[in-house]
């Protein structure tokens, strides 16, 4: 990982996480502050293109992401994908559209431009 996608990366999350007020987006689950981590709807490793994509970002308490990522079984995992889809189901279907686009390469130039675009958005929500 290079230090623009460090720097992309932490800054995609603090802006995830000022979007969920952090805390965690589980239905009914009020976990907050260091507990809650950025989850991905659609894995990082399949779909590295849109990692930084902020509709692809839940931000989720340890329990509800493992359950999500399937680390506590299968069934905790269907589960946990039902209540997220049916409570955050307009990001589910944005990323849905994705899985079926192409997107550009992560050049170095593209990686600064979403950097920038990305602190923009951060500055936005935190005024």
């Amino acid at each position: 990982m290079t230090y623009t996608d460090k720097q992309l990366t932490a800054v995609c999350a603090q802006l995830v996480h000022r979007l969920y007020n952090n805390t965690c987006a589980y239905p009914g689950c009020l976990v907050t502050g260091e507990m809650c981590q950025i989850a991905h709807i659609m894995g990082k490793g399949a779909y590295v293109h849109w990692r930084w994509a902020i509709c692809n970002q839940l931000v989720l308490c340890h329990v509800h992401h493992n359950w999500y990522d399937g680390r506590a079984g299968s069934k905790l995992q269907a589960q946990a994908t039902r209540e997220l889809r049916k409570a955050h189901g307009f990001l589910f279907a944005e990323c849905d559209k994705l899985k079926r686009t192409t997107p550009e390469p992560w050049t170095p130039a593209a990686k600064r431009a979403k950097l920038a675009q990305l602190r923009q958005a951060l500055e936005q929500v935190t005024k």
